[in-house]
């Protein structure tokens, strides 16, 4: 088995190395065009050298109302200047790094600041700016994230970040950074990936370095805190952050004659009005179900809202099998088999889901197969392509359960400690924390912007009413959502990744009928805790810091004695 596992490893090493050496080729580094342009534009002046005052005035010239933001527009009617204006075209929106059509004076200053290569203070042909680094950043292949590099790559030109999506899975990340030959940056989805990241040793602690650059973790929604926080320790920054609500299509509740649901709403109305919104043909058949909350729902929505936990406080139980979580779990199967409004895995099946970027429950809303769906706002990312400007479609927040709650979550990005761009990938890490990300990442809708300020005060207006999207009224939701939800911290003393198997295998046998949550719930709880037992019999170190913890009043994984480690 160890041969088997060392040739696995080592074909995997030679993909990514091929991986590697098949970077993407650096674009055109648009401070050369620039310089040139702007140094054209002003003639013989030019040729001698422009300092800052020089410049403001010739960025004056093409301000042609005065207000101080130079628009493509007016540049581009500089008269008698045609190189000028193409090399503009390729520049401008690297420029605008706010994207809001203008550049502004901060904007002009640091385009100076960005060109003036040598750093003496004034603009001449011999400032010739080194090429950007280039960062490769894995992630997921969202189109929403090429407008994310851009940003941070006109905010800092000395670097180029690019896609990496061939590294797609954790496994594939953590294989290749170990070789030497990995992403600079690699994103992070759950506090058990976290912890395996860090555990293999290719997580760069980034506590002092972040902090340095002004991080405060606690200024971070801490729905996301498990993505990036471990033992005190700061491994990244979110990207995002949300939690989930219910979507509903406007025009199958008109057509039902139904109004549509309050914000104030139990799972007892909501079920009522899934009911008459779910439709078979005459065999029987599901055409149009009334609600979709997709398979990992008990998870992320009843087993919280209900009460439970996937484990105790101290991460030293998994806590599944408690009462509160055997019914949260149990009324998300009453909802496809005692209810019928959600689709069983065999109806999903049959009704054929479509593939592309964004599937489950998204797809099937999108394709106005279900009348509701539990979702997040990312969904919007999808929902705003011209495919579906046809519809109509309005946001409420989660029914209330015994608890109005949720789990949080979100996408947060990690430094690669063997990455030879460190400094790069740090910057790339701390510009998440600041205003240009946030910003963007609410008017993109990729979700909710990580950092909590830029949804308050100032910033609250931006956010809540975009006047790009004016038929988008339920930001609001978006954020009483994210304030109500709670994060789902791992237990360090138990594998993610084993945890994550046990899960998807019993959350498919309730999806197909073949358990019932209450049971499921057990036999996850059972099975978590004997592999807790096996991890304190192989590592004494964790033993001991359990055994602190039990000496606390923290409680065993075990139910007897004959069963501890």
């Amino acid at each position: 088995m160890k041969h088997v596992f060392l040739i696995i490893a080592l074909g995997l090493a030679a993909l990514s190395l091929v991986a590697w050496r098949w970077r993407p080729p650096q674009a055109p580094d648009y401070r050369l065009a620039m310089i040139e342009a702007v140094l054209d534009a002003a003639g013989a002046e030019g040729q001698r050298g422009l300092a800052w005052s020089q410049f403001q005035s010739f960025m004056r010239e093409a301000d042609a109302n005065g207000d101080g933001v130079i628009t493509l527009m007016e540049l581009a009617h500089r008269p008698g200047e045609p190189l000028w204006r193409t090399r503009l075209r390729v520049a401008f929106d690297r420029i605008d790094a706010n994207a809001d059509g203008g550049i502004d004076a901060a904007e002009q200053r640091r385009l100076f600041d960005s060109l003036d290569a040598t750093g003496d203070g004034v603009l001449t042909p011999h400032d010739r700016p080194a090429p950007p680094t280039t960062l490769l950043w894995a992630t997921d292949d969202n189109p929403v994230r090429r407008e994310q590099m851009d940003l941070f790559n006109a905010y800092h030109p000395e670097y180029r970040v690019v896609l990496d999506p061939i590294v797609g899975t954790m496994e594939k990340v953590i294989v290749q950074c170990i070789a030497g030959v990995g992403p600079d940056i690699f994103d992070c989805y759950s506090g058990a990936q976290l912890a395996a990241f860090v555990r293999s040793g290719i997580a760069y602690d980034a506590t002092e370095a972040l902090a340095a650059r002004g991080v405060d973790v606690n200024e971070v929604w801490p729905a996301v805190h498990p993505l990036t926080l471990l033992d005190d320790r700061l491994y990244g920054h979110p990207g995002n952050t949300s939690a989930d609500a219910v979507w509903y299509n406007k025009r199958l509740f008109d057509e039902a004659r139904m109004p549509y649901p309050p914000d104030d709403w139990t799972w007892d109305e909501c079920i009522a009005i899934a009911k008459r919104l779910t439709r078979r043909d005459a065999r029987g058949r599901p055409v149009q179900f009334g609600l979709m909350t997709g398979r990992f729902a008990w998870r992320t929505t009843f087993v919280p809202q209900w009460g439970g936990s996937l484990y105790n406080e101290e991460g030293t139980r998994c806590a599944l099998d408690a009462p509160e979580a055997r019914a949260g779990a149990e009324f998300h199967c009453d909802l496809i088999y005692r209810h019928g409004v959600c689709p069983s895995a065999t109806e999903e099946i049959a009704m054929a889901n479509q593939g592309g970027w964004g599937l489950g429950e998204q797809n099937w809303f999108a394709t106005e197969r279900t009348a509701m769906a539990v979702g997040g706002r990312w969904w919007l990312c999808t929902l705003r392509r011209p495919a579906f400007k046809h519809l109509r479609y309005g946001v409420a927040p989660l029914p209330r359960g015994p608890l109005r709650r949720g789990v949080g979550g979100g996408r947060a990005s990690l430094v690669n400690r063997n990455s030879p761009h460190l400094e790069g990938a740090l910057a790339f890490v701390a510009f998440m924390h600041g205003k240009e990300w946030n910003q963007l990442m609410n008017r993109q809708a990729d979700a909710l912007a990580p950092v909590l300020k830029y949804h308050y005060g100032d910033y609250a207006d931006a956010f809540l009413r975009d006047p790009r999207h004016p038929d988008e009224d339920f930001n609001a939701v978006w954020l009483e959502t994210l304030e109500n939800a709670i994060p789902e911290r791992p237990s360090p003393f138990v594998i993610g990744q084993r945890v994550e198997r046990i899960i998807l295998n019993e959350s498919d046998l309730m999806a197909g009928g073949l358990k019932t949550g209450d049971q499921a719930m057990r036999d996850v709880a059972r099975d978590i805790n004997e592999a807790i037992v096996e991890m304190l019999r192989l590592d004494p170190e964790l033993r001991a810091r359990y055994d602190a913890l039990l000496a606390q009043g923290a409680a065993p994984a075990w139910n007897s004695e004959a069963d501890a480690p």
